[in-house]
């Protein structure tokens, strides 16, 4: 136990690598936290896989990872993309 006290286990969170053992099961406890860091969207937390020692963030494998802009932008601009199209009634066709 910490002097803090007990350290918070991530058992929601799996490791995304697909070479990885344990890649997408949680709550194996092989997932350990390694610290944060600031952007202009919020905190992202770092962990380290302990079956495959690959280090990787909570916006991993999303359309976030590596995001510059405002994610409010980015989805401002998704959602206006996206009311742009017309549904047809065929779920393969859409029309602008």
């Amino acid at each position: 136990m910490g002097v803090r006290g007990p350290k918070p286990g991530f058992v929601d969170v799996a490791c995304p690598n697909k070479s990885c053992a344990d890649y997408g099961k949680t709550g194996k406890g092989n997932i350990v936290g390694n610290g944060t860091y600031k952007t202009q969207n919020g905190i992202v937390h770092k962990y380290i896989c302990r079956t495959c020692s690959k280090s990787f963030t909570s916006q991993s494998n999303t359309i976030l990872h590596d995001l510059k802009t405002n994610e409010e932008i980015v989805f401002f601009g998704f959602e206006n993309d996206f009311k742009r199209y017309e549904f047809t009634g065929d779920s393969r066709s859409f029309r602008r």
